[in-house]
């Protein structure tokens, strides 16, 4: 029953994050459930369900976004969904090896550099990149003004995986208070520097501009 309700939140998320219009704030909780269910059930046939599901979602999600003719667009979308799990998958692989705070940097530091690299070499940049859906978000916007969309990226990611380790270790606290601490203190620091920026207002430059009309329609 958990693992249904799961894969369905999973689908109902990619849509909602990838979309021409997308929700900012289902973008942060999409992480957040992978986590939970790749985890929770961390068998093949869970990983190829999840994939299928995530597939679905990015093609209705995405598929008007993508200057690609059928069928190239959704085959392509569909590699796109392999590359979006393969962070979980070495995060689900190393979680284990890895003790203590450092574990929460493996999915951030995996999921940015590959979306880094994709961007690279990409003939679209980074589109899309997952802080693209951040768009509708200013406050956290202002971040890209000293990390790039990375900075963005990797925060939603950090968030993700430092909620799941608090929820994960809640019963011994001392083991996940520093990364809570630590999460605060970032969004904290974040978010008001998005605020500052947002609230400073550079000199105004006095720019003039000519316009000429033709047959009563201005022309720049």
């Amino acid at each position: 029953m958990r693992l249904g309700i799961l894969l369905v939140v999973i689908l109902g998320l990619n849509i909602l994050s990838f979309q021409n219009q997308a929700l900012w704030l289902f973008a942060w909780a999409l992480p957040v459930t992978l986590l939970m269910l790749l985890q929770a059930y961390n068998k093949w046939p869970v990983w190829l369900l999840t994939w299928v599901l995530m597939s679905v979602g990015t093609i209705v999600g995405m598929r008007a976004m993508v200057p690609l003719p059928t069928p190239i667009a959704e085959i392509f979308l569909v590699l796109m969904s392999v590359s979006t799990l393969l962070p979980y998958w070495l995060h689900t692989k190393y979680s284990a090896r890895i003790t203590g705070f450092c574990v929460t940097l493996v999915l951030p530091i995996a999921a940015t550099s590959l979306e880094f690299f994709s961007a690279a070499i990409s003939p679209w940049g980074t589109w899309g990149a997952l802080a693209n859906t951040q768009i509708d978000n200013p406050v956290l916007a202002q971040l890209s003004s000293l990390t790039g969309l990375s900075g963005i990226t990797f925060l939603i990611y950090w968030v993700a995986a430092v909620v799941f380790y608090v929820w994960s270790h809640r019963q011994v606290r001392a083991s996940w208070l520093p990364a809570a601490v630590s999460l605060v203190v970032t969004l904290v620091l974040v978010t008001g520097y998005g605020m500052y920026r947002l609230s400073y207002t550079p000199p105004s430059t006095n720019i003039r501009v000519g316009i000429i009309s033709v047959s009563g329609l201005p022309v720049m």
